[in-house]
């Protein structure tokens, strides 16, 4: 798999992850949780040298653990608590995002002598 296959795995599993909140409250955190562990591998696989990418994707690997230990908490269902989790999550999407432009870019441009 290459980098961006990672960063679009992990954007769907937080995608998921956030949609997963609004499921049967017995099944929420459970779905959840499983969406965030399945974003931080991805985003772990995405190892790449650019420092841009690699700092919004470290950035986005902290938001996600940060949602997992709120989903974890057991006052998960606490409308604040969700509030809190979905912010989280929309932090760390905007960071893959981010990074997939700096991954995306052409390298910069270097003269040759």
């Amino acid at each position: 798999m290459n980098l961006d296959a990672h960063l679009n795995t992990a954007i769907r599993s937080i995608a998921r992850a956030a949609r997963d909140l609004d499921a049967a409250p017995a099944r929420q955190a459970d779905l959840a949780r499983d969406q965030l562990r399945r974003a931080t591998d991805a985003i772990h696989r995405t190892q790449d040298p650019r420092p841009h990418a690699y700092s919004d994707c470290l950035y986005a690997t902290q938001r996600v653990a940060t949602a997992l230990e709120y989903v974890n908490h057991p006052a998960f269902h606490d409308h604040h608590t969700k509030h809190a989790v979905s912010a989280s999550l929309h932090e760390a999407l905007q960071a893959l995002l981010n990074a997939q432009v700096y991954l995306n870019e052409p390298p910069p441009f270097e003269p040759t002598n």
